[in-house]
């Protein structure tokens, strides 16, 4: 494609992906899933706990 052809389809391709993102299409790479560690330290977060106290003793 000669880049004139490309400059001429970049208007639509932008409109396709607002048009998709309107629609509720997530686009790009999917999240990573969260470490079982992670899904602790939220849980505990939850619970009022500190990430310092919920990280438990520390070593001297």
């Amino acid at each position: 494609m000669s880049s004139s052809e490309s400059e001429m389809r970049r208007p639509e391709v932008s409109a396709g992906m607002a048009a998709a993102r309107d629609r509720g299409v997530r686009l790009g790479r999917p999240p990573a899933p969260l470490p079982p560690s992670a899904t602790r330290a939220v849980q505990l977060r939850g619970e009022g706990l500190s990430l310092a106290a919920s990280s438990g003793p520390r070593a001297a």
